[in-house]
């Protein structure tokens, strides 16, 4: 494992992969900010890409879990992070 959730279990909606996963569809797509989020949450194309049901599954991850989620990464995190998509 990269890095430990350190959230508190009955807080947490969206798993560390979920969001992982919607943050490098975004940014493959030319959605370089976070902000981007709250636009996108309820977009049909991403959810499938979560295997989310379009129309009735789960919302993606908002802009502040986002945020949140890229700001709890240390340098340590990011430079394994960096290994492993090399």
């Amino acid at each position: 494992m990269l890095f430990m959730d350190r959230r508190h279990p009955s807080y947490v909606k969206h798993e560390i992969h979920q969001l992982l996963t919607q943050r490098v569809n975004q940014i493959s797509l030319g959605y370089e900010d976070a902000n981007d989020c709250d636009s996108l949450r309820s977009d049909s194309l991403f959810k499938l890409s979560r295997n989310e049901l379009p129309l009735s599954g789960m919302s993606l991850a908002s802009q502040s879990t986002m945020s949140r989620f890229e700001n709890s990464c240390s340098r340590t995190t990011l430079y394994r992070m960096s290994q492993a998509f090399l």
